[in-house]
């Protein structure tokens, strides 16, 4: 279950990262979270509840379960 402080792990590129849920919100119906330890270009990066299960997971064996599956977190700032 998503909660704030809660730990998650996350895929990032090539690698699976660990961090703790620093903040949830509800917009338009739709859930979003920001991780401690992911940041790109110096901002908040919410994201969508629709991630969990497929680039961020609950445990560290559920990461690893889906490492090389094509999905990540994006890893730089393309705006």
């Amino acid at each position: 279950m998503l909660e704030r402080n809660g730990v998650v792990y996350y895929i990032l590129g090539s690698h699976i990262q660990c961090g703790k849920v620093s903040d949830i919100k509800i917009e338009k119906g739709e859930l979003f979270f920001l991780i401690d330890t992911y940041v790109q270009c110096d901002e908040d990066n919410w994201i969508a509840e629709e991630e969990i299960g497929k680039s961020v997971f609950f445990t560290e064996v559920e990461a690893r379960q889906h490492y090389g599956t094509g999905h990540s977190l994006p890893t730089c700032c393309c705006g």
